[in-house]
């Protein structure tokens, strides 16, 4: 979408346009035949943009309450923050009252940033930077500037605290590496010789070996997905390392450091939250839930009462043993198996092969979940319910 087209969706013909399609599509027309409607009376290329518009809309209301509000392009939306993450994220900037969204993109995280405090939002894309405008008036959070910038051309003396959420997107390709994102890791890093409140929003699978000494890495979940990585400078630093769950905002925090206590697996064993294992965090989880470790590379928890935790789903042990396809085919027609879920860590096995080999003695009516790994060396598995 260029400028010219955004700026005819926001005109009063433009929410005509859109007015008209939803009711439309609503009233059960096809996406082609209401597109054939409104060409009668609309721009060929205004009525694609606005059909765009709305499928969007729709993928966007598992990000956004007001998601039927707000404009969005495909790339903005998917590099996006949710609203639940943004507004807690936003949370750490509480102190301040003058702070800069830089790559605001379409203004997922500004809208969390411009409530109650100026927030200046920054991105080199014009588009991007009007529909960041919109949404964050969608929510009442109304930035107190918009500049049309490379960041890197900012003089960031005139703020407080800034928030950065680099492209991870270069000629429609996905950035992995959050080293050449746009701008690159180390000028983020770099511009705590001129403002010390800094936020990077980083991917979860960043190298932790590169982050600056004082710096802390937060890693975020979101109803169990891990969706990010944040780094916090010295100033806004809490811990070196944390695991966050939302929407329930349970944190976990590496303020020591944990012994490593490892046993046997007992009745029960607990599948840490992907943010925990992540954040190296499942040694402090079973120092806290008091737990053990069965082993000292494996991200399992075990004990031998139920342990209720937001941090782990805890499963109970049904069968416990090495790897065999016989004991495994055999173990599942004793417990009346009739499906199971698979997952492995630290397996070779193919799971879809597996799950081919087993369907023949699933017969029965109970449903388990199976954890293909390796136990002090040596091949394992648990079926659990």
């Amino acid at each position: 979408m260029d400028l010219q087209t955004l700026e005819f969706l926001l005109s009063n013909d433009g929410q005509d346009l859109i007015a008209e399609l939803k009711t439309l599509m609503s009233d059960g027309i096809s996406e082609l035949r209401s597109q054939e409607i409104l060409r009668a009376k609309y721009p060929a290329w205004s009525v694609s943009a606005a059909v765009e518009l709305l499928l969007l809309r729709h993928r966007a209301r598992d990000k956004f309450s007001r998601a039927d509000s707000m404009f969005f392009t495909r790339i903005g939306l998917e590099q996006s923050s949710s609203e639940v993450v943004s507004r807690y994220r936003a949370q750490r900037y509480k102190p301040f009252e003058n702070v800069a969204d830089l790559c605001t993109g379409i203004g997922g995280d500004l809208i969390a940033l411009a409530e109650g405090r100026s927030c200046t939002a920054v991105d080199i894309d014009p588009v991007h930077l009007k529909m960041a405008e919109v949404n964050a008036n969608v929510y009442e959070a109304r930035p107190s500037d918009t500049v049309l910038a490379d960041v890197r051309d900012l003089a960031f003396e005139d703020f407080e605290a800034v928030f950065i959420d680099p492209s991870r997107r270069s000629q429609d390709k996905r950035i992995l590496d959050p080293r050449f994102g746009e701008p690159p890791l180390d000028w983020c890093l770099s511009i705590s010789s001129r403002i010390k409140n800094i936020g990077i929003k980083t991917s979860p699978g960043l190298d932790k070996a590169i982050i600056p000494e004082g710096w802390e890495i937060e890693f975020i979940s979101l109803r169990g997905d891990l969706k990010e990585a944040v780094l916090w400078s010295p100033s806004m630093s809490t811990a070196k390392r944390r695991a966050t769950l939302l929407p329930g905002e349970y944190t976990l925090a590496a303020l020591s450091v944990a012994p490593v206590v490892v046993d046997n697996p007992g009745r029960y064993i607990l599948d840490p939250d992907p943010a925990v294992t992540r954040a190296g965090l499942v040694s402090n989880l079973a120092q806290e839930i008091d737990a053990w470790m069965i082993d000292e590379n494996l991200a399992f928890l075990s004990s031998n009462r139920y342990l209720a935790t937001p941090f782990a789903k805890t499963w109970e042990v049904l069968y416990s043993g090495r790897w065999g396809l016989r004991q495994l085919k055999q173990a599942l027609i004793d417990l009346d198996a009739g499906s199971v879920d698979i997952r492995k860590r630290r397996s070779p096995i193919d799971v879809e092969q597996l799950r081919r080999k087993l369907d023949p003695v699933l017969k029965g009516t109970s449903r388990y979940m199976v954890f293909l790994t390796e136990l002090s060396g040596n091949p394992w598995m648990f079926i659990c319910s």
